[in-house]
């Protein structure tokens, strides 16, 4: 005797009993009949378990599973809150990658600023490493238990090739939500050879985290990678903002002297490259300002509420990934027309800081004079004592002055210096009016950026 399973039109199973001396068949249907459960929509949804058509039974088995289930999801979220310490190593997420304390970078820019100013393959990531860890521990950094998970890298590529390569690459499950305004290009999303090569070390520098398992599960490559974009974004606007103060600190130096000179009147090259600054300086200090206070922190308390409330692993999970996305959205680091733009207007600002090196460098007495001049102090020759102090009569403290005004004021009315102030002004102002079209323009898409 055999016996044959079939499948009916129904979708139903039955089976068919074939035996006898006289090749006679029988077919019975198995009791109860048993059907298939309908296909999720998403593929990997749950199953419908414990009574109803879809099983047979009273349901013990299901209540056992889901029993179960719950044991080892409260287990899993033990073991990540408590033994993983994950509020501690998100708090530490958050004051290394987005500098909710920043003072350890200070130290670390002080330290390895002529490092990360040289060319990208030219640069020791040893020495970077290490100048990182002296930085962690002379800063209120020393105190964090898992400050040895972290560690540093360079990228091959600048932060809006990255980021449309990340997406170009990963398709569907790329990195950005469906609305965001991202060029599909392939060829958009690669970076040339000579490109490449003029990238410069604050341009490509990115911090790294090591989590350890079951951290690990919320603190995933694809987590961490987002917190490096959102770093490589505020880094190199904290770098731009603080060349701005270096030139800020030359002006500051020789205005006082400049205005011994040029009057009561607007200063003439020098006066236009003070205002200058100061818009550039006002700039950037308000975007970064956006970033920190109303991008990072109204998201960041958001999702310590919803971490709170989280029962399970994949609700942990769930939350991180919506924090983050809402950072990089509001940020506009899925905006790559507007992020073109702003990494335009913070070129002309490096522009500008050079053009502001290259008048200090012009001074006389390139060394102890420039020193002098930004502490607040003239230097004579001769005049100065043991302790770096004048010691010159107030009426040759006066010459000394007017020679370094009128110095100042030959350097800086010169026709190059003049109209390289011109051209810098002009596309600041073409770049950030066209920034600003750009976000009127995305701003039914996210209102957060109408300007």
């Amino acid at each position: 005797t055999t016996t044959t399973t079939t499948t009916t039109d129904s979708g139903r199973f039955s089976r068919r009993r074939e035996g006898g001396t006289d090749g006679a068949a029988t077919t019975t249907s198995s009791s109860p009949e048993f059907s298939l459960p309908p296909i999720p929509p998403d593929g990997l949804g749950r199953l419908a378990l414990g009574g109803g058509a879809s099983s047979a039974g009273s349901g013990t088995h299901a209540a056992r599973i889901n029993a179960a289930h719950r044991h080892a999801s409260v287990a899993l979220l033990r073991a990540v809150l408590g033994d993983g310490d994950l509020h501690g190593r998100l708090r530490a997420m958050k004051r290394y990658f987005l500098l909710d304390k920043g003072d350890f970078l200070v130290h670390f820019t002080d330290n390895a600023g002529e490092e990360l100013a040289r060319r990208a393959p030219d640069i020791s990531v040893s020495r970077l490493q290490s100048l990182l860890e002296l930085s962690l521990k002379l800063s209120t950094a020393s105190t964090d238990p898992h400050n040895d998970d972290l560690t540093c890298s360079l990228e091959r590529q600048g932060i809006i090739h990255q980021l449309l390569s990340i997406h170009v690459t990963g398709g569907a499950k790329g990195y950005a939500p469906a609305d965001a305004d991202l060029d599909l290009d392939e060829n958009a999303a690669q970076m040339t050879p000579k490109e490449a090569l003029r990238l410069t070390g604050f341009e490509t520098f990115a911090l790294d985290y090591n989590a350890p398992w079951p951290v690990s599960l919320v603190l995933s490559r694809r987590a961490i990678t987002k917190y490096q974009l959102l770093f490589r974004h505020v880094f190199h606007c904290k770098h731009v903002e603080r060349r701005l103060c270096e030139a800020w600190q030359t002006h500051q130096a020789t205005r006082a002297a400049a205005a011994q000179t040029t009057g009561a009147g607007d200063g003439g090259s020098l006066g236009r490259a003070y205002v200058l600054s100061q818009r550039m300086l006002h700039f950037l200090q308000n975007f970064t300002y956006y970033l920190m206070c109303e991008v990072v922190e109204p998201n960041w308390h958001a999702f310590e509420t919803a971490l709170r409330d989280a029962q399970s692993v994949d609700e942990l999970i769930d939350a991180h990934e919506r924090f983050l996305d809402a950072c990089m959205k509001e940020g506009m680091l899925f905006w790559p027309r507007i992020l073109r733009r702003l990494e335009r207007i913070k070129n002309v600002c490096l522009k500008f800081c050079g053009l502001s090196e290259t008048l200090e460098q012009s001074l006389p007495g390139r060394g102890s004079f420039r020193e002098n001049l930004r502490a607040g102090r003239l230097s004579v020759a001769g005049g100065e004592d043991t302790g770096g102090r004048v010691s010159a009569s107030a009426r040759e403290r006066v010459e000394a002055r007017y020679e370094a005004a009128q110095a100042i004021f030959d350097a800086c009315e010169g026709d190059k210096y003049a109209s390289e102030v011109a051209r810098l002004e002009g596309d600041f102002d073409a770049q950030l009016r066209e920034l600003l079209e750009a976000l009127n323009g995305s701003a039914h898409l996210e209102p957060n950026l109408a300007s």
